[in-house]
């Protein structure tokens, strides 16, 4: 199922209303947001403090999407709750969000028939493992460049910071 948030009239902040404790395999697309670096989506069961976690991220054609993890639909609660979606922009500057997205969850009985398994936790180990192998190869090809510099005796005219 895909749950859709419009960013068309300029303000930081949508509430999303229509999901139910316990739901599975929710999609959140996110239009209207002005990107202009790599974008992630975090989700986090508070507005501040606490942790978020970032989950893969696709956007293809102004359109963001990600899927809502399981443990925002897991809160063992009898009342409805709210749970936070954080739309962060990196580039080679800079890190931040720039949009929050309310997720209204509507509590209710839990199906006696309820299984869940990890997905996010798995992506968000694989997710973990590109990053660091991203990082390696970035230190590698700057160690070789370093290399080729100091085997030339080439003048290096700016300070490389790491």
């Amino acid at each position: 199922m895909i749950t859709t948030v419009h960013f068309d009239n300029g303000f930081d902040t949508a509430i999303v209303y229509g999901l139910h404790q316990w739901d599975r395999d929710i999609t959140l697309e996110i239009k209207g947001v002005e990107i202009n670096g790599d974008v992630w989506v975090q989700f986090s069961m508070d507005e501040s403090g606490g942790t978020a976690v970032p989950v893969y991220t696709k956007v293809e054609n102004g359109v963001i999407s990600a899927e809502i993890p399981g443990f925002v639909f897991e809160k063992e609660t009898t009342k409805n709750y709210v749970a936070y979606a954080f739309v962060y922009e990196t580039n080679i500057d800079y890190g931040k969000t720039i949009k929050t997205i309310k997720l209204n969850i509507n509590a209710r009985p839990k199906p006696d028939d309820y299984v869940y398994t990890e997905p996010e936790k798995k992506r968000y180990e694989l997710l973990e493992e590109r990053i660091k192998k991203s990082k390696k190869t970035v230190y590698l090809a700057v160690m070789s460049w370093l290399m080729i510099l100091c085997q030339t005796k080439a003048q290096i005219p700016f300070r490389i910071k790491l």
